[in-house]
């Protein structure tokens, strides 16, 4: 098997354009994931040649392709230089893959050329692995990594998601690769007159994408809880008088949609991260709003998010409260680095002067992501990743081990009508299928939903509106094979992927 050679530069970056605007089509809101195939298939086209020149189209396709997807940065930050440094660092990872691919060509070619039947499917297997790898790497450097615009949640609504309760994105995004390689193989084999090879390639890479369709999974019978989901809305930060408190108002809003359901009788009640920043156990303020409402409802269980602060830090806190008090805290593990607390300061303020505005530095937890309260005669056992944690498999995972219920409360105020809320709504019904729970994503401000275990919507708000609803939700205590197998699957995608480069390293050396 030839690899494909793209040398000149007109077609290089046309290639690097149509795989990052391909790939951006197929995540949220346009969500168009067939083309996701089409994005991985010209970065693979554009896998061979020198290494550097790899790196610098690779880098340029995920540049194209992160700078579409996260809009949100720049609305966020008040910066369009946010947007464009998330780009090109997130970039760098599709850089470091395609020279890694390319390297990785060099060293099998010899033995591949033997082989060309076996050979299409290896190269496309240890390009899939590799692709796994990439990601795992960006989800992990630098500061605790960036998993956002994962290939895998891009196919959430495609046959391959039923495959997550199996190997949740690691196995999704091999398949998917796997899969996209074969298929541009195509035109290789068709180009060297192996019509058998073209039609192998062609055929197994159909009956990858479609077969999951016939994967069944039933979720046990399980009781039903009534659950209240409340997003209050936010108010406009331009039209406040100048002795109102944004942060107060908010946690008001909140409380005022709340009453409105509590004729309803719901077991649970779920307010949103953020929904009161102005620490309710240290705060007379919000306090008063919270325990009037408790005294309403006659201590119906809440779950809500605010903040804690400890000297010039402060921690994102997800708490249960019931007429007890508190009895129960999640502190977020993973603050999100220039967004709730900022590496490098002094030099970051210099050259951004609105990123001032994060005064207070964010600290990590270290408990898993879990809370546990009694509500409705049943013990609720709910993994609770705040907000961009439901990107870091690992974080889901562990709250998702015990758990019979996943509830993603997230604060999307600052990302205006960007992709960002359905981008992490399609997050949300992927770790709802990956971990058999039914999942419920809370919100301030919107996109809020309720998600059943196979990742179907039952209920979802517009953005910015004022909305509460009470449900049936089913608690579902089973584990799936993905939740009790996250540790162990991201060692052994590392082990493999070092095994792939150390046996292409092996057979360069033999060839010098």
């Amino acid at each position: 098997m030839n690899f494909p050679r793209v040398s000149s530069w007109a077609p290089s970056a046309l290639l690097s354009v149509i795989a990052g605007v391909a790939l951006y089509c197929a995540a949220q809101p346009l969500n168009w994931w067939p083309l996701a195939f089409v994005g991985v298939a010209s970065l693979w086209f554009l896998s061979n040649g020198g290494l550097l020149s790899r790196f610098c189209w690779g880098t340029f396709a995920g540049f194209v392709y992160f700078y579409l997807l996260c809009d949100w940065a720049a609305l966020a930050a008040r910066t369009e230089l946010a947007r464009f440094a998330l780009a090109l660092s997130q970039g760098c990872f599709v850089g470091i893959l395609l020279m890694t691919w390319a390297y990785v060509h060099r060293g099998y070619k010899t033995v591949l050329a033997q082989r060309p039947l076996i050979s299409l499917y290896l190269v496309a297997a240890i390009d899939a692995l590799l692709w796994v790898v990439a990601e795992q790497c960006r989800a992990t450097v630098p500061f605790g990594g960036m998993p956002w615009g994962s290939l895998g949640f891009s196919l959430v609504d495609s046959p391959l998601v039923n495959l997550s309760p199996w190997g949740s994105v690691q196995l999704v995004e091999f398949i998917a690769v796997f899969s996209s390689i074969l298929a541009a193989s195509v035109l290789c084999s068709l180009r060297e007159r192996a019509l058998f090879s073209a039609i192998a390639g062609l055929s197994t890479s159909l009956v990858l994408i479609i077969a999951p369709s016939f994967i069944g999974f039933s979720v046990p019978g399980s009781a039903s809880i009534r659950i209240g989901v409340v997003q209050g809305n936010v108010p406009d930060e331009d039209t406040l008088k100048p002795d109102e408190s944004r942060a107060l108002i908010v946690t008001q809003n909140h409380a005022q949609a709340t009453r409105k359901i509590l004729a309803q009788h719901p077991d649970l009640i779920l307010w949103p991260e953020s929904a009161s920043d102005r620490d309710i156990r240290q705060d007379q303020e919000a306090n008063n709003i919270l325990n009037s409402l408790m005294k309403e409802s006659r201590g119906v269980p809440l779950m809500l998010g605010t903040q804690q602060y400890a000297g010039n830090t402060r921690t994102n806190d997800y708490i249960a409260v019931t007429g007890d008090g508190v009895v129960g805290t999640y502190s977020k593990q993973h603050p999100v680095p220039f967004g709730e607390y900022l590496p490098f300061r002094s030099f970051i303020e210099r050259i951004v002067p609105e990123a001032k505005k994060i005064s207070v530095d964010m600290i990590p937890g270290d408990s898993r992501a879990q809370l546990s309260v009694t509500a409705g005669g049943h013990n609720i056992v709910a993994a609770v990743p705040i907000c961009f944690e439901i990107a870091y498999s690992q974080i889901v995972a562990d709250g998702a081990d015990g758990a019979n219920l996943l509830v993603v409360p997230t604060n999307n105020a600052s990302f205006g009508r960007s992709g960002e809320p359905l981008q992490q709504l399609a997050m949300t019904r992927f770790r709802a299928i990956e971990h058999g729970k039914s999942a419920i994503q809370v919100s301030t401000s919107g996109t809020s939903a309720v998600v059943s275990a196979r990742g179907v919507v039952r209920y979802q708000t517009d953005l910015f509106e004022q909305s509460a609803v009470v449900l049936d939700v089913p608690l579902i205590s089973s584990q799936t094979f993905a939740t009790k197998t996250a540790n162990v699957r991201q060692y052994l995608c590392f082990a493999l992927g070092i095994l792939c480069l150390a046996g292409a390293t092996y057979r360069l050396v033999r060839q010098r």
